[in-house]
């Protein structure tokens, strides 16, 4: 996610929860004379088919998933009546870069009786992450329309927001149609303007908090991060450049970990990006990023976590909008499958553009003036003039009187 302090600005992005029971096992008991799942009363294929889900909830979050499909399938042929079957077999499809799989396990998912609402965000979720909004939206109204006014508000939120990234594809020069044709996405890209780092702050110095005390960082997560903006760096020909620091107060952009809902888009975010700048010119950046897996989202893995860390590292450089294509790492929401998400050719042109355009004269003193080293020298500069006119003046002025 991406938003501004100077001035405020939130921009779009969706990232929804998923799978309310993705992280947890099925409660099921097996009395004398009946079967129960969760509580409620089954046949005997349904509580089997819940015994094979339970088995594969770890191997999905070991990233086994092939072993997982196995039982899943087997799953939903002994009972094809029971939603979560589908839901779980969709899960693991997703995860395998299978989207069009996982759709179709969805899309029966729903049809049975005891459909749950996740089972509908997760439908939304596919259809959104591959960037098929009007998809994304249908399912979510559907999921209104049967459940009512019980989650309303959360799923009330994010068809607002997906209609408003709809109404702005419509309107963007770069809409997703004709985007998908281009090499670049500048226009998207934009939302708050062109803003970008100035040459004379290079190298910017990255501050990475450390985050022992949060739960689920791991130190590989920081040399995640710091992989992510090298990235940049390359696919950029060099043209920013990093050295990290170890005191914030010395740091242009300032990352921590956390798993602070307030800071994460009231919690449905892997990460949040927000940014000062001065006309074109970007003068500090702040980037918070998910420590741990979300209750209810699917299992948070490496390549999440380096996709995430690239995304917003993009944003800290600059791009303050999102592509519109489900390709590009700056696609406005995070993906499902299981797969690293690389900088794409799209995305290094969109950012090349912004770092070699020719910029008005005013925001280039404003670029020279940003570095502090540069202020000081003309600070000094002017101070000095200042006492030369001052002082040249008077002396002159002495020197009339004594020869008059």
């Amino acid at each position: 996610m991406f938003s501004t302090k100077y001035p405020a600005l939130l921009a779009l992005i969706v990232c929804f929860c998923v799978a309310a029971n993705a992280g947890s096992s099925f409660a099921y008991n097996r009395g004398e004379a009946e079967y129960t799942v969760q509580g409620k009363k089954v046949e005997k294929n349904v509580y089997k088919a819940a015994l094979l889900i339970n088995e594969s909830i770890p191997l999905i979050k070991a990233s086994a998933y092939d072993r997982a499909v196995g039982k899943l399938k087997h799953a939903v042929l002994i009972a094809p009546e029971f939603s979560q079957s589908y839901i779980y077999l969709g899960i693991c499809y997703a995860r395998q870069n299978r989207m069009a799989d996982a759709v179709v396990q969805l899309q029966k998912a729903i049809k049975c009786k005891d459909a749950p609402a996740h089972a509908y965000e997760t439908l939304a979720t596919l259809y959104q992450t591959n960037g098929n909004l009007d998809g994304a939206l249908d399912t979510l109204k559907s999921l209104q329309q049967k459940f009512g006014p019980q989650d309303d508000e959360r799923t009330s939120k994010i068809v607002a927001m997906l209609q408003d990234e709809k109404v702005r594809r419509q309107y963007a020069s770069g809409a997703y149609k004709s985007a998908k044709k281009q090499d670049d996405y500048l226009q998207d890209a934009l939302n708050s303007g062109f803003h970008k780092w100035s040459a004379f702050r290079m190298p910017l110095k990255v501050y990475i908090e450390p985050g022992d005390d949060v739960e689920g960082h791991t130190p590989h997560y920081d040399d995640i991060l710091r992989q992510s903006f090298y990235d940049w760096a390359k696919a950029l020909d060099r043209k920013v450049s990093f050295r990290f620091v170890d005191q914030p107060e010395k740091a242009d952009i300032k990352c921590h970990w956390t798993n602070d809902p307030s800071e994460l888009g009231a919690g449905i975010e892997d990460g949040e990006t927000k940014i000062r700048f001065i006309g074109e010119t970007l003068v500090d950046a702040t980037i918070a990023l998910r420590a741990k897996e979300a209750e209810g989202r699917f299992p948070f893995s490496e390549n999440l976590v380096l996709t995430t860390c690239r995304h917003e590292a993009g944003h800290a450089l600059g791009l303050s909008g999102h592509s519109p294509d489900p390709k590009d790492v700056m696609f406005y929401s995070i993906p499902i499958a299981d797969v690293e998400r690389k900088i794409s050719p799209r995305d290094r042109n969109t950012m090349l553009k912004i770092y070699t355009k020719q910029q008005s004269p005013q925001y280039v003193v404003i670029d020279f003036l940003v570095n502090p080293v540069n202020s000081a020298f003309v600070g000094l500069a002017i101070f000095f003039l200042v006492l030369f006119g001052i002082i040249v003046p008077r002396l002159s002025e002495r020197k009339k009187k004594k020869r008059s």
